[in-house]
């Protein structure tokens, strides 16, 4: 089969859990021989259709202009009906020169709909994969992208979600979809890497040896705020556990400012974005791993955690739950109750035979049923379904 994967930001780079799995499941997938390219929404210089070349994939990229400006609604609409049709062609035109047999789209973007037209034209069927916040906040959404996003999704052939409970919020989204199936992410053991010597590098600037650490971008819905409300008790019951937080993001302002109110000063650390390596490392050293969001669609985090063996705190979010068990594989937790929050923590950093249990445990069923091999083979199955 050949298939075009279409990614939101960015290939191959990786920042974030989309990028991870694509990033995985196209390169599981040319290893099982099929052919796989990949398309970007291109920023608004990108008139033309941009075409790369990396280490075997074709990555093109092209604007895809939608029909309203709040600021300019007119010249917005007709800019809007003149490029319409040239995108539409030079789009079949991709399609057509890299033969493609079924398009693989990521979240529930509203420039989608171009390739439901597409589809009208006698062009490709395509499956949409919901990653989370992209279902969850659709309706929060503008009204015209909200509608393009309800028709795109409507045109697919499938639907996919990386959780079994993002089926449950994508029908209360668009009661009339059907053919939803859960893969959930993998991982791709072959590409972990370990960056030691810039852990060394950080510890000897400060960090410690006993820590937990979060992983995740500076958001709300990743619950960092919560440990640091808590972690003022946690150090009152074991003051040399110290929190490293793994990120960057626009509330960076507001976590340093937690930190000075509370005193956690030397305490807490803030390395900044590291590179994945360094951040596996990290994970790895660390004496637990504390995941708080509030919400998420399948955690690449949390399967990351299960390759290094970390122990971890999980909040009890619906997604969380698909994985693990409490006090099995991991432990889980109201991370919005800083004292149950500091309970847990302090309980699973003092206790080094529940921390090695859980941390095997997760790591065993991590490796055995969550790998990018059985991510792509599922997803193999479904683009099969597609074309019979």
């Amino acid at each position: 089969m050949r298939i075009l994967q279409i990614t939101p930001l960015r290939y191959p780079e990786i920042k974030g859990g989309v990028d991870t799995m694509v990033v995985n499941l196209t390169g599981r997938l040319r290893l099982a021989g099929h052919e796989v390219c990949v398309f970007i929404p291109g920023d608004w210089p990108q008139a033309t259709l941009g075409h790369r070349d990396e280490s075997g994939v074709a990555v093109y990229s092209l604007r895809l202009r939608l029909p309203q400006d709040p600021d300019r609604p007119v010249a917005a609409l007709l800019g809007w009906l003149a490029e319409m049709p040239l995108t539409l062609a030079r789009l079949r035109s991709m399609l057509r020169r890299e033969r493609i047999d079924l398009i693989h789209a990521h979240l529930a973007k509203d420039y989608l709909y171009y390739f439901r037209l597409l589809r009208w034209l006698g062009g490709p069927r395509y499956i949409v994969t919901l990653h989370g916040s992209d279902i969850v906040t659709l309706g929060q959404l503008n009204r015209l992208s909200r509608t393009l996003a309800r028709f795109a999704l409507r045109g697919a052939s499938r639907i996919t979600t990386v959780s079994r409970w993002l089926i449950d919020v994508a029908r209360q989204q668009i009661p009339d979809l059907h053919d939803i199936e859960c893969v959930h992410n993998g991982l791709e053991f072959d590409d972990i890497a370990f960056d030691t010597p810039s852990v060394t590098a950080l510890s000897k600037n400060g960090l410690p040896q006993r820590y937990a650490i979060m992983v995740g971008s500076f958001d709300p819905y990743k619950g960092h705020e919560s440990v640091l409300h808590a972690w003022p008790e946690v150090l009152a019951h074991d003051p040399e556990l110290h929190l490293v937080i793994v990120g960057e993001g626009e509330l960076l302002p507001r976590y340093e400012e937690l930190i000075r109110a509370y005193g956690l000063s030397g305490r807490v650390h803030l390395p900044g974005q590291l590179s994945r390596a360094a951040t596996f490392s990290l994970m790895r050293a660390a004496t637990l791993m504390i995941l708080p969001s509030h919400r998420e669609g399948f955690s690449y985090a949390l399967l990351e955690a299960g390759a290094a063996r970390a122990p971890v705190i999980c909040n009890t979010i619906p997604s969380f739950r698909e994985l693990i068990i409490d006090m099995d594989n991991g432990m889980l937790c109201d991370t919005g109750n800083r004292h149950d929050l500091a309970r847990a923590v302090c309980m699973l950093a003092g206790d080094a035979e529940l921390r090695q249990r859980l941390g095997k445990s997760l790591h065993e069923r991590v490796r055995t049923g969550y790998t990018a091999e059985i991510m792509a083979r599922d997803y193999a199955r479904i683009y099969a379904g597609c074309l019979t």
